[in-house]
């Protein structure tokens, strides 16, 4: 048995809870094995006069559902923005300090793999109004965005804390509700809708989900130099992660019709 498994390649237990916190837009928990992860969204709103280079888009352009088609240029704009903490409990952390080198970095790692999973829609966070343009037509013009701030504590570590991280953000981004926002003309700003039944859901591209892999070269440990060949662990615990000279980490996304690295 290797650390909290009985087969290299079997994960640890999983489970998520949706709707943990009141005061969201969306969240969730997510434990696996002994680390776990609370994720919370707020949304809030971007006016587009407040973007001093806004990118050039096509409100136009058709929606696909395919997490291979081109990212959307409006991600060039700070609409999704990781925050990432590891709680005092867990290594990385001190208590009212800034976040630590690896929570950035952890951080950092969550939105690129946004963005190359394209799972969030760059159309769901749009705010449009209608316009005259120079010819006296009307036209649908930007208004502002949704920016979603997603907030992640990591309350116990005890190895693989990325995938922790990762479900507890698809399960508030699948829990997440926005309110229907529309454009002011007298007060000349976006205003939201206070009937809770305007609340919609994002459409995500798909379920990405992210596993884990360490990769193990027995002959680096002390007494076991004659050993060859190297391991592959899946979802390694905290003490895998602590004894082991693990050389690197690759983490896959399985989608519906294909598996990424």
């Amino acid at each position: 048995m290797i650390g909290s498994h009985s087969q290299t390649m079997q994960p640890r237990p999983l489970a998520l809870n949706t709707s943990a916190l009141t005061h969201s837009s969306g969240s969730s928990v997510a434990r696996l094995g002994g680390t776990a992860a609370v994720a919370g969204i707020r949304a809030e709103i971007l006016h587009a006069r407040n973007i001093p280079e806004p990118p050039a888009i096509d409100l136009d352009a058709p929606d696909t559902d395919d997490p291979s088609a081109p990212l959307e240029p409006d991600f060039a704009l700070p609409i999704v923005v990781p925050n990432i903490e590891i709680a005092g409990a867990a290594p990385g952390l001190v208590a009212g300090q800034a976040p630590s080198s690896r929570a950035q970095a952890l951080a950092a790692r969550v939105l690129s793999l946004l963005h190359l999973t394209r799972v969030i829609r760059a159309s769901d966070l749009r705010i449009t109004r209608k316009a005259v343009n120079e010819d006296g037509e009307e036209e649908e013009v930007l208004a502002g965005y949704w920016v979603l701030y997603i907030d992640v504590h990591v309350i116990s570590a005890d190895g693989n804390v990325f995938d922790a991280i990762w479900f507890a953000i698809l399960g508030a981004l699948r829990n997440a509700r926005l309110p229907r926002a529309a454009w002011n003309s007298d007060s000349e700003s976006v205003i939201c809708d206070a009937d809770p039944a305007s609340l919609r859901p994002l459409r995500l591209r798909g379920n990405p989900v992210a596993a884990s892999f360490a990769v193990f070269e027995p002959a680096l440990e002390k007494g076991l130099r004659d050993e060859k060949g190297v391991w592959v662990l899946n979802d390694p615990d905290g003490f895998e992660e602590g004894y082991f000279h693990l050389l690197d980490y690759l983490t896959a996304f399985l989608f519906e019709h294909r598996f990424d690295i």
